[in-house]
């Protein structure tokens, strides 16, 4: 199972967090990063089939590339949601059925330079599922997500409170810190997701992305807390696979073969 979800910020900042588990032939494991930075103004986490996910991710950089005009400049993101539908079905309908197994979703994070807006940017997010990859766009102090972990009413209830009326506190984190309203959200959330009882195929650990116009921060969800009814404890992310190769080596010693095709669905 897998939870990417993200949110386009009123204070000019989106933010994307993803969980760090794969399906294998029944088996979950706890193995790879699903979250990247593709552009100083841009970041991306996939679901569902994970080299096809990493194929999905390819083309959106080959994408941002085409369209800048010089390294220096931010990606345009309204040419990324306008381009991507057609770019990411194309990929997928050239793939055989391994390819397509488990179906393939890209949340994409971003922000534009925007003038007299909160360090000069606006917040810009959005979904693409397959097989049209349509383009969902995620609208201000709303949340979307990816993967199966959608589909969970108290994890979507978790989303919610993080963006409502009772939230309106959290604003204070921005203070001193740009970006510290949406990373404290997203901690909100997490941590609320360790508290309840364990749902099978969702990980306790996450990367987390919060990105400007001017650039973009990630960090994982690593911490102490101290339970009031139990010993201090630490979440630490364990090794990670950045790319199908280095999957295959992760995974190579718990199988009994080769490794064809894994599911972060």
């Amino acid at each position: 199972m897998t939870w990417v979800f993200g949110s386009p910020t009123w204070l000019g900042s989106s933010v994307c967090v993803a969980d760090i588990q794969v399906t294998v032939d029944g088996q979950t494991f706890d193995c790879l990063r699903k979250l990247y930075g593709l552009d100083q103004n841009v970041l991306a986490g996939f679901a569902g089939n994970v080299k096809t996910g990493f194929a999905m991710l390819a083309r959106l950089q080959r994408l941002i590339d085409q369209q800048k005009a010089s390294q220096s400049e931010p990606a345009d993101i309204q040419a990324i949601f306008d381009r991507y539908p057609d770019a990411a079905s194309d990929v997928f309908a050239r793939l055989d059925a391994g390819g397509r197994q488990g179906g393939s979703s890209v949340l994409i994070a971003g922000a534009e330079h925007a003038a007299n807006t909160l360090y000069g940017s606006r917040s810009r997010a959005a979904r693409f599922v397959s097989p049209d990859f349509a383009l969902q766009e995620i609208p201000h102090r709303q949340w979307a997500s990816i993967g199966s972990g959608a589909e969970i009413p108290a994890y979507r209830a978790e989303l919610e409170k993080v963006t409502g009326d009772e939230s309106r506190p959290l604003v204070t984190m921005e203070a001193g810190r740009p970006g510290g309203h949406a990373h404290t959200m997203a901690i909100v959330v997490m941590q609320s997701v360790a508290d309840m009882p364990p749902v099978e195929g969702i990980s306790k650990h996450f990367h987390v992305g919060v990105v400007f116009a001017g650039g973009w921060q990630l960090t994982s969800s690593d911490r102490d807390f101290f339970p009031p009814d139990g010993p201090p404890q630490q979440i630490r992310m364990p090794p990670v696979a950045e790319s199908w190769r280095e999957l295959e080596t992760v995974l190579a010693p718990h199988l009994s073969r080769a490794l064809t095709v894994a599911i972060a669905g």
